[in-house]
């Protein structure tokens, strides 16, 4: 505990300066953590998390690679018995989305909120993109560091 401060600061100057660095690879060209994610950022929008906040049981029954859950009659076990066999199946079957909205219940504290689109910071604007490229390539092109990203000359 005597040194939790000095290591906190530590870790986070490092993260600063490792999200600055440029990489030398054939597919960032030399471009640092930070721009590759302001670029995907840029064109293809911000990621969104559609499972955020949902517990993970719940996506694992609901959300996960095995397909729909499979939805049996008490007096079913599974062998043998197809899918046709009850003639009212259809009406027995759980409706999937009232039933995660109902476990999801008492996770919601608050009224629903608008959320914002998440698409293109230019929209249908293709003249405003191409500038910002453009510009973007001649700051690159130029050397333009920000302050706050900490390179030294050699970098």
């Amino acid at each position: 505990m005597l040194f939790l401060d000095n290591i906190n600061q530590d870790c986070s100057d490092f993260w600063e300066e490792w999200n600055c660095h440029p990489i030398w690879e054939p597919d960032t060209n030399d471009k640092s953590p930070k721009d590759l994610w302001f670029l995907g950022q840029t064109l293809f929008g911000v990621y969104r998390d559609d499972c955020e906040g949902v517990h993970p049981d719940v996506i694992e029954e609901y959300y996960s690679i095995h397909g729909c859950p499979a939805s049996r009659q008490p007096h079913q076990t599974g062998a043998g018995h197809p899918a046709d066999e009850e003639d009212n199946m259809d009406e027995q079957l759980p409706n999937i989305i009232e039933s995660v909205s109902d476990q999801q219940q008492q996770h919601v504290h608050h009224k629903v909120v608008r959320v914002p689109s998440h698409r293109s910071t230019f929209g249908t604007d293709k003249e405003m993109r191409e500038q910002f490229f453009a510009v973007l390539a001649e700051v690159v092109t130029q050397q333009i560091t920000p302050a706050y990203c900490q390179l030294t000359p050699d970098e």
